[in-house]
C-alpha cells in the first residue's frame, strides 16, 4: 500500500486509530499502513510514543498466540495419528494368540485389562458405559502424566500425551473392527478420562 504524497495518513485511519481497522482487516497488517499511523500518534516529533507501542505489542501477542495455537494444533494432531499407527501395530501382536471376542463390550473389557496393562503396566481403574455405543475408561494414575506437576499451568501440555493415547485406543480398536471417535479429558492429573464413542458402520 502506497502512502499518501504529502507524507500524512488519511483522516479516517488517524482518527479511529490502527488497531481496531487492523483486527478487522482479514488480510493481515500488509494491508494497512501502520508506520503512518505511529508516526501520527507519536506526535510531530516521529517517536513512536507509549500508545503506538503498545498497540503493536498487543497485535504481535495476538499473532503469535494465535500462531502457537495453529501450531499445538497440528502437533496434537500428529500424535493422535502416530497412537493410531502404533495402536494398530500393537493390537495385532497382543491378539496374535488371544480367543474371538465375543462382543464389542467383550473388546473393551480387553482394552482396558490386558491392552493397557502391557502398555501402561497397570489396568483401567473403572469402565462405565451407557450401553448404546459409549465407553468412559477412567485411569486414576495414568502413566504419562505421573511425573508431571499437578498445577494447573501443566494442563496444556497434557493434552499433547493424551493425543497419542487417544490415537492408541482408536487404532486398537479399528484393526478388531470397531470405528470409534476417542476424546480425553483431565480434571486433576494424574487422573484422566478416555471418552470411546462407537461409530456404527
Amino acid at each position: 500500500m502506497k502512502s499518501p504524497p504529502d507524507g500524512r495518513f488519511p483522516p479516517r485511519l488517524a482518527a479511529g486509530g490502527w488497531a481496531p481497522l487492523l483486527a478487522q482487516s482479514r488480510g493481515g497488517f500488509e494491508s494497512l499502513w501502520v508506520p503512518g499511523v505511529v508516526s501520527l500518534r507519536a506526535g510531530s516529533s516521529g517517536h513512536a510514543g507509549p500508545e503506538s507501542s503498545y498497540d503493536r505489542s498487543d497485535y504481535v501477542q495476538g499473532f503469535t498466540t494465535r500462531k502457537k495455537a495453529t501450531e499445538n494444533g497440528r502437533c496434537i494432531t500428529k500424535l493422535e495419528n502416530m497412537g493410531f499407527r502404533v495402536g494398530q501395530g500393537l493390537i495385532e501382536r497382543f491378539t496374535k494368540d488371544t480367543a474371538r471376542f465375543k462382543d464389542e463390550l467383550d473388546i473393551m473389557k480387553f482394552i482396558c485389562k490386558d491392552f493397557w496393562t502391557t502398555v501402561f503396566k497397570k489396568q483401567i481403574d473403572n469402565l462405565r458405559t451407557n450401553h448404546q455405543g459409549i465407553y468412559v475408561l477412567q485411569d486414576n494414575k495414568f502413566r504419562l502424566l505421573t511425573q508431571m506437576s499437578a498445577g494447573k499451568q501443566y494442563l496444556e501440555h497434557a493434552s499433547k500425551y493424551l493425543a497419542f493415547t487417544c490415537g492408541l485406543i482408536r487404532g486398537g480398536l479399528s484393526n478388531l473392527g470397531i470405528k470409534s471417535i476417542v476424546t480425553a479429558e483431565v480434571s486433576s492429573m494424574p487422573a484422566c478420562k478416555f471418552q470411546v464413542m462407537i461409530q456404527k458402520l
